[in-house]
């Protein structure tokens, strides 16, 4: 997992990040590029990949990324090789 932020500085993510530490890398698009290569529309939004990088789903706001169904498609990415 990792993040991008788009219309933040790293200042800015700092800030909201409030001191703590994520547990993943977080990327900055500076130049909008990944924005524009994945056709990201709205913040949050949110890409599950498989190991060869090609889309397997892919939300815009708030999700349940938690529920049975995305629970079974991640199990699925993770068991292809």
């Amino acid at each position: 997992m990792l993040a991008i932020s788009t219309s933040d500085s790293r200042a800015g993510v700092e800030r909201f990040l409030g001191g703590r530490s994520p547990v993943f890398d977080i990327l900055m698009d500076d130049d909008g590029k990944v924005s524009a290569a994945f056709r990201a529309r709205g913040v949050p939004v949110t890409y599950l990949l498989d190991r060869q990088g090609r889309l397997l789903a892919g939300k815009t706001g708030p999700q349940q990324w938690d529920s049975h169904e995305m629970e079974v498609l991640i199990r699925q990415a993770i068991e292809r090789k």
